[in-house]
């Protein structure tokens, strides 16, 4: 997941200075984190600590600056990220202050880079409880800020109510949704830019990440005139290929949009060249988006049990590969079957000699032997649906007596525990277990290759190492191990922070 801000040079230092000011007290109302080096009991550790502002030179000047890498509290650790209330220079005299027409326009004309707006962030950040809070204080710089600010990204709309959600829990001015997630805020703002209205459509289809589907094509056709609509689509559709994935792909969108089939001639004759074989790869098309049918095939819910996943584990792909190819193009709109017939006979067939209804027809019997040949063959078994506290490695960390653990999650831990503790075997084990504690403060500091811990949990591990010397061989393996999974590393700092857990990974190893 992306997400980038893109903010104009016509905002003033001090607007800017406003805005920095209440982000990073909102970092640290959020439990925000940072890798540093800190000393604990006289050694220096890397490790993650509560976010504080530092003061950095920027352009020959001192700026406050914060830089976040990941989440205090829950552990979730993912890019760094940073804001300087620097940032902004005195107020610009520019032509243009919305910060989405100045991207447009300095992507058309390279000789301008730079002159409109600053893009700031854009890193791939792949912890979704991370990217909701970053998406937070991307939500608050825009709603301060309004059409000064553009934000977009990999974000879904679900993911931008929960931004917002979390962050009015901690500011006084309500913060809203993304221009990009409400259809009449964002087309009023296009609307403004001096382009051409085909042009419009196109940005505002591009950029627009709310739900497409029906709704959103009627609000297109009552914003832009029907002609637009033709030349619009007509655009899209120029040089695509039918039958190709290209094709494929604009047909979906507009089938799903609900714009006319009856139209549909206008905007890819030329596409068609007049071809036998170009007419009935168009009409598989239409077909296969299965808008004939008011109840669409739902193949893609057949669960299997654990059992039958791990013994015929092949079969599984193969059934899912088939799914796929059927739900592939599945559209959320229907046309009766007599209406598409007509569609096709008076549209695309009158300038052919072709029988359109022999070819659907003949596609409509293939599907239905198809269909019931994977039917037959393949029965899924439906699994009974659980709740377990802890349903992904992560929740580990917060695990309590008595919670109960996913089965795939407990044997996982369960395997792992076992591997861990065979890292005592260790002739080195042996040799550091009679030290003094602060020797293997060192070793586990000196050793560590890049396990992100708090500054707490080190203090913490210290301490236990110094008034309890077995305490030694929980947090020795935790160094010796190869971490390279995202699911490891939780089991491995869930047996390390939290007590609990530790102590029912040794309860089922005595089992």
């Amino acid at each position: 997941m992306k997400l980038h801000i893109v903010i104009s040079k016509a905002v003033t230092k001090e607007e800017w200075a406003n805005v920095y000011d209440e982000t990073a007290e909102v970092v640290q109302r959020f439990s925000m984190a940072e890798v540093r080096k800190i000393p604990v009991r006289g050694l220096w550790v890397e490790c993650l600590v509560p976010v504080k502002e530092q003061y950095v030179l920027e352009k020959g000047k001192k700026e406050r600056q914060w830089r976040i890498s990941g989440d205090y509290k829950d552990l979730y650790i993912g890019a760094d990220f940073s804001l300087s209330r620097g940032l902004m220079g005195e107020e610009a005299d520019l032509d243009i202050t919305d910060a989405l027409y100045g991207m447009i326009e300095e992507r058309e004309n390279r000789m301008c880079r730079n002159k409109y707006v600053s893009i700031v962030w854009g890193r791939e950040i792949s912890d979704k409880h991370y990217f909701v809070k970053i998406l937070a204080i991307a939500c608050l710089i825009q709603t301060r800020l309004k059409e000064n600010v553009f934000v977009f990204g990999d974000m879904t709309i679900e993911q931008c109510q929960q931004a917002v959600y979390m962050i009015n829990e901690y500011v006084e001015e309500a913060v809203e949704m993304l221009d990009i997630f409400d259809q009449q805020r964002f087309m009023s703002r296009i609307q403004k830019y001096p382009f051409q209205e085909t042009e419009k459509m196109r940005v505002f289809i591009r950029m627009y990440q709310g739900e497409k589907e029906a709704d959103f094509g009627k609000y297109l056709r009552e914003v832009f005139s029907s002609q637009v609509c033709k030349i619009f689509w007509k655009q899209r559709f120029v040089r695509k290929t039918i039958g190709t994935d290209t094709f494929d792909n604009v047909l979906d969108q507009y089938l799903r949009w609900g714009f006319d089939l009856n139209s549909l001639y206008e905007s890819i004759d030329q596409e068609c060249n007049y071809e036998r074989t170009q007419y009935e790869k168009l009409v598989r098309s239409i077909m296969e988006m299965e808008i004939y049918k008011k109840e669409k095939t739902d193949l893609v819910s057949l669960e299997f049990d654990e059992g039958m996943r791990c013994t015929h584990s092949m079969e599984i792909k193969i059934i899912q590969f088939v799914i796929d190819t059927f739900q592939r193009r599945s559209v959320d709109c229907y046309i009766p079957l007599d209406d598409i017939r007509e569609s096709l006979r008076k549209g695309f067939g009158k300038k052919w000699k072709i029988d359109s209804d022999k070819i659907i027809d003949n596609y409509l019997k293939k599907e239905a032997e198809s269909k019931k040949k994977v039917r037959k063959n393949f029965k899924g078994k439906r699994r009974k649906e659980e709740s377990y506290d802890i349903s992904l490695y992560h929740h580990l960390l917060n695990y309590k007596s008595g919670s109960t653990i996913k089965p795939v999650i407990r044997q996982s831990l369960m395997n792992f525990f076992r591997f861990y503790r065979e890292m005592l075997q260790e002739k080195e084990f042996s040799n550091l277990f009679g030290r003094s504690p602060e020797e293997k403060w060192k070793w586990l500091v000196e050793t560590n290759k890049g396990v992100l811990l708090r500054d707490k949990d080190w203090e913490r591990m210290f301490d236990d190492i110094e008034h309890d010397a077995c305490s030694f061989a929980r947090y020795y393996p935790l160094m010796r191990v190869k971490l390279d999974n995202a699911c490891i590393l939780d089991m491995a700092r869930g047996i390390v922070l939290n007590d609990e857990l530790y102590q029912y990974c040794i309860d089922m190893e005595k089992c």
